[in-house]
């Protein structure tokens, strides 16, 4: 089965019938939770139900300040590249150097991403966590 008709499925199970390209897009979030549809794919969690943001974690590495979180998947697409992205005013984004680990104990698949340049944690400062892949894809 091709990637994309997996998670063409998953949209049809999850949206209405006829629903819009604006909602079912990947990088759609039409329930505003922070979390792409794509995102949402890969969790196993409902595009249409705000569930709470992912946590971030401040951790020190060699007295320098970095991010770093884990997420347990139901899915894996190959070709996927998790960032962080920060922001001081959520208009404007800015991409941080990262790094993302998959890991399979075989029972689970999880992900782990670790900005890999020291981060600021003075002032206001938000951080989100962007997937890139490739358009075709999906």
């Amino acid at each position: 089965m091709a990637i994309s008709s997996v998670y063409e499925e998953w949209a049809q199970l999850l949206f209405a019938e006829g629903a819009s390209r604006s909602i079912t897009h990947p990088q759609s979030d039409p329930d505003g939770d922070t979390k792409s549809n794509i995102l949402e794919f890969l969790l196993g969690t409902d595009p249409l139900v705000a569930d709470g943001s992912i946590a971030v974690h401040i951790i020190d590495i060699n007295g320098q300040t970095n991010w770093y979180t884990k997420l347990d998947l139901i899915a894996w697409v190959n070709g996927i590249e998790f960032q962080f992205e920060t922001s001081s005013d959520l208009i404007e984004w800015n991409p941080v150097e990262s790094n993302f680990r998959l890991a399979d104990d075989g029972q689970r698949t999880s992900v782990e991403l670790m900005s890999l340049a020291p981060v600021s944690t003075e002032g206001a400062q938000y951080v989100r966590i962007k997937l890139k892949y490739s358009a075709n894809q999906f």
